[in-house]
């Protein structure tokens, strides 16, 4: 039986209970990102909430694009994507991220948010269990629930929480063993993480893979952030440690790596018949992506040499605008972990800041109305805690619910940073 968010608090305004949605969407609130980024635009704040670069990305992936328009047929492209593009892509992952795809393929899709939704609504079935790392990204939720499926989140413990790296993000592992103790369908894990930064490591997938081989499930990895890794570290992918017996999905999206999010250029890979169901959900949705638009990435795709140096350099650009940030947020009074290793966002800590019993989500909105910064809270992107589901599953109180954690965005220029550092510090 699908289910739905029917416990969700009413006291959010951008709920209505008289609305025509269908019934499986009654309980989901807009998005937190459309809500914070509105709120930003009308307290004229600097918005550091959404991810989204407030600069152009490489202009020879615009060159690409533009002369595909003219040299593409502008008709219906197929479905699982050009030939073209799945062969720069099987290209690029082996030259630039050194994956092996050997007896894998490639499906196109449009964004990796459409990717996961493709992935999970095309192996999940109703009434299953899906797990996922919590805090997680809201569009997951949303996936679970459009399969029917019910979402349960493994808990990330925070850097003032005991764990396998004090003053950074770290996997509960007792909580992942005793949610993977019963049977589950899938699972949706995102390295490098959003929000936190957590890269996982061979080790970390191994654990992961155990517990999906005992239960038959599906492993889809939310790889968006594969080229936005920091400081030396490396991003391990799920097909470096999966084999090709395991029923593993890699999805991932030019958005992030170039800068380009409203391109929507994504893909998932697997083996052929693992991707017979994303195929399906994929047809039945977009089809296919604008043929030009394809045509262009692969040729972008095609120069590998511009490709690793727009990502070297991209690497350099982005270690110094975060650096910039966790400087302005420790001057503004926040708490903050060792530097992410990963994604573009910070998770800082509010608690000297917030007033007695304010959840995170107010001082998020104060934060805006006092100092003109626009940042996410972390309840944004956990389950809600007095969510019920049916056959009497109810979650515990989540502890990032504690009101102090807020998610800042540093893909800004360096005048956008340097204003909310200004700002902060006020």
């Amino acid at each position: 039986m699908p289910w739905t968010l029917g416990l969700q608090k009413r006291d959010d305004p951008v709920l209505k209970e008289n609305s025509l949605a269908a019934k499986r969407w009654s309980g989901f609130p807009e998005s937190v990102f459309s809500r914070y980024s509105r709120r930003a635009v009308e307290t004229n704040s600097i918005n550091l909430a959404q991810g989204f670069p407030d600069f152009p990305g490489p202009k020879l992936l615009l060159e690409k694009i533009s002369s595909s328009l003219q040299q593409s047929s502008n008709q219906y492209a197929p479905g699982r994507g050009l030939p073209e593009l799945r062969q720069a892509l099987e290209r690029y992952s082996q030259e630039i991220l050194g994956i092996s795809l050997e007896g894998r393929e490639t499906l196109v899709t449009c964004g990796a948010t459409e990717g996961v939704f493709c992935s999970i609504l095309g192996t999940v079935n109703p009434g299953e269990r899906v797990l996922t790392f919590e805090p997680y990204y809201e569009s997951y939720l949303h996936s679970t629930a459009a399969a029917g499926a019910r979402l349960q989140g493994i808990s990330l413990s925070p850097p003032d929480s005991p764990g396998e790296q004090p003053g950074c993000w770290s996997v509960n592992w007792q909580d992942f063993d005793e949610k993977t103790r019963e049977p589950f369908s899938a699972i949706v894990v995102n390295t490098p993480h959003n929000p936190t930064g957590l890269l996982l490591n061979h080790e970390h997938w191994e654990r992961v893979l155990a517990a999906a081989r005992r239960h038959g499930a599906v492993v889809i990895s939310d790889e968006v952030y594969e080229n936005l890794v920091f400081d030396g570290a490396q991003h391990v992918s799920l097909l470096d440690v999966s084999s090709p017996r395991d029923r593993a999905l890699k999805v991932s999206s030019i958005s992030k790596s170039f800068g380009f999010t409203g391109f929507k250029v994504g893909w998932v890979q697997g083996r052929d018949e693992l991707l017979e169901g994303p195929s399906l959900v994929h047809e039945a949705t977009v089809f296919c992506l604008p043929a030009a638009l394809q045509l262009g990435v692969a040729r972008y795709l095609d120069d590998l040499k511009s490709v690793k140096a727009e990502l070297g350099r991209q690497v350099v650009a982005y270690t110094q605008k975060r650096d910039k940030l966790l400087a302005g947020l420790v001057a503004g009074g926040f708490e903050v972990g060792d530097a992410p290793r990963g994604t573009y966002f910070v998770v800082a800590n509010a608690s000297n800041l917030a007033q007695p019993g304010e959840t995170d989500s107010e001082f998020a909105h104060r934060l805006m109305s006092e100092r003109g910064v626009a940042a996410l809270p972390l309840s944004g992107f956990c389950l809600p805690p007095d969510q019920t589901f049916p056959m009497g599953h109810r979650l515990r109180q989540n502890p990032l619910h504690r009101g102090s954690w807020l998610r800042f965005a540093f893909c800004k220029k360096d005048v956008t940073l340097e204003r909310a550092v200004e700002n902060l510090s006020r």
